[in-house]
């Protein structure tokens, strides 16, 4: 999947199918992949699939079997979350049904998870205790339900009786009742997501007999069928974008890829993480550099669209009060406000706004997740990042959590990596992380500041520069007691300039960047004093809360800017 973004696909439902339905089940399970690759052509797929009899292991064996399929041109993956870790309890970790026909598709499994412990069970309650290894399995429930986007469910329907499938897609569906997440507060909502409801009765003697139909629930009350559809949609497309932006070839891509790690961590200390911090690593830069691309796109259009409607305004004056039998000039007044215009269609069209917005966004937050998994920390940045937002942004914290899957931020091995290398993790958070971002927020405020002043003094020469020829032509006028054209037209352009300039300046936001940038010196200026004093004195505990609370700061910022950025639409100046 590279640095791809998967769209993540969960399962539940019976374990008792009936026979005649399995065609029909796989057909369906079939098409609902189908439709979705079609819709989002650029984007990976990963099915999240415990393995129990039944639907589980029907529906994995549709995925591997696409995997296979010519006619299926998409990247998927089958990922199994395990109840426990396999060395407690090996012999039940299957569940249920055959444990060869289990052995088998684990084997195909690009990933295992397993999940950790809830707090009320101990290891040793495995092997011994079906209430125990119960509690693991609604855990396993929860996990799914946590990390898929969308949720296939081979189920009767019937939400009266109690189960690990109505459970699940209760959860999905209406989010009411599933902790998901520790730092949950009063005002958030739970995150969800639709449920893919492929109707099946259970294999049972006194089951109704019905057909398999497949039918789609939107967990949101407050929007019908066809808002939620755009919904979904919408910020699935936004994956599918970022998928396809970080899919480039070119060698400016990679390069400023490569160039986007090392800015996080030179080449030379890259050896020293481990293998799922690479991954995560990887993810970053892809966004970096996506970012980049389309801020030099969006920096262009701005340029663009000013200096085109600067030169039509200069054209049109000179055709109105000086050359007006030039009959070119007007043509080339209305060809470059067309011009512009086209410029920003495009700009609209591709997205190079939003996407410099989102994509640093994303970015930043998945800068912020790697130097948290590299200081030991378990928290997921999407728990804490616009929280209260519930809008197109939304996409941006799926991907996170889609980033954390993919980088096996569950895994033990990791666990005992960050545990073991805790002076070298922090020495590089420290080094790599605070000291690096103080230092670019210093040079950048001081950069920003003198760019904001050098603009403003462009702004007021042209407004004075205005008044001078104003009154210029005013002498001028009354001294001849004809208006001179040529002064005319350079009044109007000395004021059309303060006009653009000012608005350049509002659109570039040098002014605001210039203060943001200073609050995060000041910021990253404590916590690398604080920081330096923990790590000297190998409190790695309170040197842990400090880089989560560093975190949260930079994400609370990083929030601001984004919704402030996103606003900053770039426009059509007005031509006069």
């Amino acid at each position: 999947m590279s640095q791809k973004i998967p769209l993540i696909v969960g399962v539940t439902g019976h374990r008792c199918l009936c026979e005649r339905d399995l065609t029909a089940l796989r057909d369906n399970v079939r098409q609902v992949f189908f439709d979705l690759h079609k819709k989002y052509p650029h984007t990976p797929f990963i099915l999240l699939s415990p393995l129990a009899a039944g639907a589980d292991r029907l529906v994995a064996r549709v995925v591997l079997d696409l995997k296979r399929d010519k006619e299926f041109q998409a990247d998927i993956q089958l990922v199994v979350p395990l109840p426990w870790p396999r060395k407690l309890c090996e012999e039940m970790i299957h569940r249920t049904g055959e444990r060869g026909e289990f052995d088998g598709l684990l084997d195909q499994a690009e990933q295992i998870i397993e999940i950790p412990l809830a707090d009320d069970v101990n290891a040793g309650d495995i092997p011994i205790d079906e209430q125990a290894r119960s509690a693991q399995y609604q855990e396993v429930g929860r996990y799914i339900s946590r990390h898929s986007q969308i949720l296939i469910a081979l189920w009767d329907g019937d939400r009266a009786r109690e189960g690990g499938t109505s459970r699940v897609i209760h959860w999905q569906h209406q989010g009411a009742g599933a902790p998901f997440s520790s730092s949950k507060q009063a005002l958030d909502e739970t995150e969800c997501g639709p449920v893919c409801h492929i109707t099946t009765p259970r294999d049972e003697p006194k089951a109704t007999s019905f057909p398999v139909e497949l039918k789609k629930l939107y967990p949101d009350k407050r929007r019908n069928e066809k808002e939620s559809e755009e919904y979904y949609h919408k910020m699935w497309t936004w994956y599918d974008l970022f998928n396809a932006d970080v899919s480039s070839k070119s060698k400016s891509f990679q390069k400023q890829f490569a160039q986007s790690k090392s800015w996080v961590i030179p080449e030379d200390q890259q050896s020293k993480l481990h293998e799922n911090h690479h991954k995560l690593l990887n993810l970053y830069a892809a966004a970096d550099a996506a970012t980049m691309k389309h801020q030099v796109r969006n920096k262009w259009v701005l340029l663009c669209l000013f200096l085109s409607v600067g030169a039509g305004v200069i054209c049109f004056e000179l055709y109105t009060h000086v050359l007006d039998e030039s009959w070119g000039l007007l043509v080339a007044y209305i060809s470059l406000l067309f011009v512009g215009a086209m410029v920003y269609r495009a700009a609209q069209w591709q997205k190079c706004h939003d996407k410099s917005v989102d994509y640093r966004a994303f970015a930043e937050s998945l800068r912020v997740q790697f130097f948290w998994r590299l200081a030991g920390l378990p928290y997921t940045v999407s728990d804490h990042y616009l929280r209260t937002m519930r809008s197109e942004l939304d996409w941006i914290r799926q991907a996170i959590r889609s980033a954390q899957l993919i980088t096996e931020a569950h895994s033990l091995e990791e666990q005992g990596f960050a545990k073991k290398n805790q002076t070298t993790n922090f020495e590089l958070i420290k080094t790599h992380w605070v000291k690096d971002q103080f230092e670019y927020f210093k040079k950048s405020a001081k950069k920003k500041r003198e760019t904001a002043e050098n603009w403003e003094l462009a702004i007021k020469l042209c407004y004075y520069t205005t008044i001078i020829l104003a009154v210029s032509m005013l002498v001028v006028h009354w001294q001849t007691h004809h208006m001179n054209h040529i002064m005319a037209v350079l009044v109007f352009i000395a004021a059309a300039g303060t006009a653009m300039l000012n608005e350049f300046s509002e659109k570039s936001a040098f002014a605001v960047l210039a203060r943001r940038y200073e609050w995060m010196r000041s910021l990253y200026t404590t916590a690398q004093n604080r920081l330096t004093d923990l790590v000297g004195k190998k409190d790695y505990v309170q040197a842990a809360e400090l880089v989560k609370l560093l975190g949260e700061d930079a994400l609370v910022e990083n929030a601001d800017w984004v919704i402030q950025s996103r606003d900053r639409q770039p426009e059509v100046p007005p031509p006069a």
